[in-house]
């Protein structure tokens, strides 16, 4: 069984227009903590969907802005498409070169419609070598509304994903990943920060094929910050034993538990710890100094 690790540099922010943080760390609450419950797991199954099939899925290969989601769409308005072909001829899974645009509205149900606007681009370093790695970058806006369909009350969300990723083959044979992402989250209303650095250390699973990244678990350790829409700042220390994706659960993690800290406590108090574990495909427990939740 092979290992690769991937060295992490990860600006992956919740970001707001609003005020530099206080200089001074503060810990976490239960706000803060159920605020962390919501986007953490969104940006590790990001994070899980852009290395599976040595990057294939982050150089947004799907034929439907909705696949990742797991949504079965109505009916479809606008464009969301490659606007090139798919040409691989190492077939590492990594396109030679690839862009895909979304500008598109998609209805799922009476009470549900989906848009999606922006562009992924990818390449393959060299599409003679399946070794090589690859680039990727993004910029997608996705609303989510909800229509009531008893009051025709209208709810929703917004989140921005932008990024900038690099992968290359390390002289020791590990793969190494420079990423630089930010999710803004309701970027109208409320908005809160989250970034973090990583080392990662990924295992493929033993699944009879030769595929690298289909499949795998990892286990991550680094630092963290973390800033709420009131503009609060803490500063955290975040462990990631045994995160799978892959199998059944192609898209976003099915196992492993994530252990975040603060570190700005009063010297003889106990830290803040909030624990997130996956017990099935995106379907998650957590706790917060012990308490569930909710």
């Amino acid at each position: 069984m092979k290992f690769y690790t991937f060295l992490v540099p990860l600006g992956l922010a919740f970001l707001v227009a609003c005020p530099q943080p206080p200089q001074t760390p503060q810990p976490l609450t239960t706000a803060d903590a159920k605020a962390l419950k919501a986007v953490v797991p969104l940006a590790l199954n990001g994070f899980a969907n852009s290395i599976r099939s040595g990057g294939s899925s982050a150089s947004g290969t799907v034929s439907s802005p909705l696949m990742p989601l797991g949504l079965r769409p109505q009916s479809v308005t606008g464009t969301c498409g490659s606007s090139t072909a798919i040409i691989d001829v190492d077939k590492d899974k990594i396109p030679a070169s690839f862009s895909y645009d979304y500008d598109c509205t998609v209805m799922v149900g009476a009470s549900f419609t989906f848009k999606a606007k922006g562009f992924v681009r990818s390449a393959d370093t060299s599409d003679n070598d399946a070794t090589s790695g690859f680039t990727t970058e993004g910029n997608l806006r996705y609303d989510f509304i909800f229509t009531n369909t008893n009051t025709n009350e209208v709810s929703g969300f917004a989140f921005i994903l932008q990024w900038t990723s690099t992968a290359t083959l390390a002289q020791n044979g590990a793969y190494t990943i420079s990423t630089d992402q930010r999710i803004t989250f309701q970027p109208e209303t409320d908005k809160s920060q989250f970034g973090y650095q990583l080392s990662v250390t990924y295992t493929p699973d033993d699944d009879g094929n030769a595929l690298k990244f289909d499949a795998g678990k990892m286990n991550l350790t680094g630092s963290a910050n973390f800033r709420n829409a009131n503009g609060k700042f803490s500063v955290l220390n975040i462990s990631i034993t045994n995160l799978h994706f892959g199998n059944t659960c192609p898209r976003a993690v099915d196992q492993g538990t994530i252990r975040i800290e603060d570190t700005a406590n009063l010297a003889g108090s106990k830290n803040n710890v909030l624990e997130l574990t996956a017990t099935g495909c995106d379907v998650w427990n957590t706790a917060f100094n012990g308490s569930i939740v909710l």
